[in-house]
């Protein structure tokens, strides 16, 4: 049964790390969440159910962003029990640590495929519904990582620095839709297998710094901004 929702974010990896956060501050802000995962289903279900039980509005779907079938599966599965979807944060993300050295074209390819192509399927899955409908909101999780690059992680580092990819080099439009970058320091998760030292950003608690909250708002026109021009 379809459920219309006065707003609806989707939310990729949204069940552990920075996307749980994400998912519990959108929440609270009245949004319903419907938080993406692709494994441990019973630990989502979990996280799901605490959120519930608090009052907010969320819902976990199953999928695999590297499928780009799969991704248009979720769309419409969140379209059909609540209506709309006026944001998708991109926050789902893999790791494959190794020196170049040792990278096969596998760990290479694993990586990019969630991380970088997984983004660009999400988007195209719900693109239509956003320009069709004159809103719609984008937002890309990406790291520093991305800009400083790290030892072991060349993969990671190329597939997080994306921030163009839902800017000019995809389309200008001037239908509602908007984007932004944000980007994320480490965050120790729970089945993390070696320590990371939080950064300022990545360890403050707060998922999205206030540039990415305004974003948020369904407003067409934002202060000093002199026209309409929306980019996807």
């Amino acid at each position: 049964m379809k459920q219309t929702a006065d707003r609806v974010a989707v939310v990729t990896g949204g069940t552990r790390g920075i996307g749980a956060a994400i998912t519990t501050t959108l929440a609270r802000e009245g949004y319903h969440v419907a938080a993406g995962y692709s494994k441990s289903r019973a630990a989502s279900e979990q996280f799901s159910a605490k959120l519930i039980a608090d009052g907010l509005s969320v819902s976990v779907h199953k999928g695999n962003v590297g499928d780009p079938g799969d991704c248009r599966r979720v769309i419409e599965e969140v379209l059909s029990l609540h209506g709309r979807v006026d944001v998708l944060v991109n926050n789902a993300g893999i790791t494959v640590d190794k020196t170049v050295r040792r990278m096969t074209v596998d760990d290479w390819h694993a990586v990019l495929r969630v991380n970088l192509s997984g983004a660009f399927y999400m988007v195209q899955a719900v693109l239509e519904h956003m320009l069709e409908r004159g809103f719609g909101r984008i937002i890309n999780i990406s790291s520093v990582v991305g800009e400083t690059g790290a030892f072991g992680q060349a993969n990671y580092a190329a597939s997080r620095n994306h921030g163009k990819l839902c800017g000019p080099g995809l389309h200008r439009h001037r239908h509602g839709c908007r984007r932004s970058e944000q980007r994320a320091g480490a965050v120790r998760v729970q089945d993390s297998r070696r320590p990371t030292r939080p950064t300022r950003r990545g360890g403050s608690g707060r998922p999205l710094p206030r540039r990415g909250r305004r974003l948020l708002h369904h407003r067409r026109r934002y202060p000093g901004q002199r026209g309409t021009r929306n980019v996807t």
